[in-house]
């Protein structure tokens, strides 16, 4: 145990990182004008390594796109379709590995086509039932084998593989000479950990260079038969959403480092004892001791781990990613680190851009941590393509808070990024007038920026988003006694917003024997565009108080009521305040012959 220690102190990496040995640096060939030619590239390494092989260009097809040993040879194929003779195909391919990167420039160059004789097909063809599979299980795995056929003399390298996770292969790639009598028992698996009560649908791939079949599987879990592993599953949930819960507390600083690792190790504890052992919890295990300075307790498992997640390169990138990332909380060596993220980003950047990879990416590179702005788009991508997680949200929002400036539109993602941070009350007070000065600008009014505002508003009370939130208010049109209190408080605090005031008098509570602020009277004394109820109900209330709380102000009024008086009177029209209007005016001088 103490080697552990030594070698983390001496800056050595507890995770032997592999060497490989390439045979030819470069790929260069000559390749047929018009055709497909394969070919292929060999490496060694210095232990067993996993990786994967990729090509920037298009015309190169790298067929052993997964290697997993110590001895590889990869395939590919060139298409030389359309190229003209002497015209070079060229670019690039990347070796990805625990081992680390390492690109092979390739060139091929296409010759004219040698017309020979008619040569003996040299690849054996297969066939495969392609039936549907329909198999009934409870929670016991379950095992099953498809025959495949070989036909006519020849090589015939077969790959099979299923495209869903609750299927798995017993062999990936199966060579000639495992064929017996022309025959072979290909075995799958039914993984129940991984179902659904009720019908499952997958299929089983199987494939050669010029075929393809693929078979329809069925999988029936019963509900009471998987009642048990049910609970199993739901406790993993609970587990996982207790986790993140404690984990977004400690980044909010609404619980201290210490709370979160004794909570979190007290759940991982409890679901190890209902689940068993699970790769995902002893890695966040790991992490957890790390950070609490148990690095010897954290290297030994690390060691125990290493083997079973170099298995999973090519079936969970994101463990291996998390494992990897954990690997540098214990080698503290800035060029491993840098060695990680740069594996995990040529991950990322092919097909694997999820937001648990690039949550990991934060923490691996230094770049991203400087550049802000870059983080954000990268956020954004995510949640625009269906991302949820709030461990995600979170780290939106505090770029936000650390630069308010980022903000810049009120779109989907900068909502429901804002609305996260109102829930938890983590948005400071930079960022919520960046969020007004921004809504402030806003053309159209949006209802789900009303619900932001009020919340922010709530918050913080200042003048800046109570504009903001009127504002949008009234462009939406938005009348009635719940919206009142906001109207009213923009009236009070004297906030200059076009149509406030109407707004204000058209969502009150029509009590004409309420007294209204003097700076309401003052604005309808000047500028009274009121129509209909409102500007009855106005008139209603001034006139019932024109001998107390209005009587200095009457005079001001008294010629435009009795104007509006005697054109409702004319027009025939009544109401309840019009009512009040004619019983205090008419018998004077608004009595006419007409």
């Amino acid at each position: 145990m103490r080697d552990y220690i030594n070698r983390l102190s001496r800056g050595k990496s507890i995770i032997e990182v592999p060497k490989l040995t390439f045979e030819n640096e470069q790929a260069a060939m000559n390749v047929d004008c018009g055709k497909c030619t394969e070919g292929n590239f060999t490496f060694t390494a210095s232990v067993q390594t996993a990786g994967k092989v990729y090509s920037d260009n298009e015309r190169v097809n790298v067929i052993t796109q997964s290697f997993n040993g110590t001895d590889i040879n990869i395939s590919y194929v060139v298409n030389a379709e359309g190229i003209e003779e002497k015209d070079d195909i060229e670019g690039n391919f990347t070796v990805v590995s625990n081992a680390g990167e390492k690109v092979i420039p390739f060139v091929f160059t296409c010759e004219p086509v040698t017309v020979k004789k008619p040569e003996p097909q040299k690849d054996a063809s297969i066939n495969a039932d392609t039936t549907e599979v329909r198999i009934n299980i409870s929670d016991e795995k379950y095992k099953g084998t498809i025959t495949i056929e070989k036909n006519g003399h020849g090589t015939a390298e077969v790959n099979i593989y299923s495209e869903v996770d609750f299927i798995e292969t017993g062999k990936n790639v199966i060579g000639d000479n495992e064929f017996v009598g022309d025959r072979y028992e290909a075995e799958y698996f039914i993984n129940p950990e991984k179902l659904h009560a009720g019908n499952n649908f997958g299929y089983i791939c199987i494939d050669t260079y010029r075929q393809h079949f693929r078979i329809p599987v069925v999988v029936v879990h019963n509900e009471k038969e998987a009642s048990d592993q049910y609970d199993v599953r739901l406790e993993n949930k609970k587990a996982v959403e207790a986790l993140t819960r404690y984990y977004l507390d400690f980044r909010m600083k609404k619980i201290k480092k210490e709370k979160w690792i004794s909570e979190s190790l007290q759940i991982i504890d409890r679901i190890r004892g209902i689940k068993g052992s699970d790769p995902f919890y002893d890695i966040a295990q790991v992490q957890l001791f790390a950070m609490s300075g148990r690095e010897e307790e954290a290297s030994q498992m690390m060691e125990l781990l290493k083997k079973d997640m170099l298995g999973r390169i090519g079936d969970d990138v994101e463990m291996y990613c998390y494992f990897l990332y954990v690997s540098t909380l214990l080698v503290k060596e800035e060029e491993y680190t840098q060695q990680v993220n740069r594996q995990v980003k040529k991950f990322f950047e092919n097909g694997y851009d999820t937001y648990r990879l690039l949550w990991v990416l934060f923490y691996l590179d230094a770049d991203t941590e400087s550049n802000k702005s870059i983080r954000l788009v990268r956020i954004k991508d995510i949640v625009n393509e269906g991302c949820t997680s709030p461990v995600i949200y979170l780290e939106a929002i505090n770029i936000l808070n650390a630069q308010p400036v980022l903000l810049r539109v009120l779109n989907r993602f900068e909502i429901r990024v804002i609305n996260f941070g109102c829930r938890y009350g983590i948005i400071n007070e930079k960022l919520a007038m960046q969020i007004a000065d921004v809504a402030a600008s806003e053309k159209n009014g949006s209802y789900e920026l009303v619900s932001l505002l009020k919340k922010l508003n709530e918050q913080f009370g200042s003048d800046e988003i109570l504009t903001a939130l009127v504002s949008q208010m009234i462009r939406l049109g938005l009348t009635g006694e719940q919206y009142f209190d906001i109207y009213e408080l923009g009236v009070l605090r004297g906030l200059r917003i076009t149509r406030l005031y109407e707004f204000y008098i058209a969502s009150m509570k029509k009590d004409v024997g309420r007294q209204l602020p003097k700076i309401v009277m003052m604005y309808f004394s000047y500028d009274n565009t009121l129509v209909g109820m409102d500007k009855a109900f106005l008139y209603a209330n001034i006139i019932t108080g024109r001998d107390s709380y209005y009587k200095d102000i009457y005079s001001s009024f008294e010629k435009d009521i009795e104007i509006y008086v005697y054109e409702q009177l004319k027009a025939g029209n009544i109401n309840d305040y019009l009512v009040i209007l004619y019983k205090a005016l008419l018998g004077t001088q608004l009595i006419t012959d007409e």
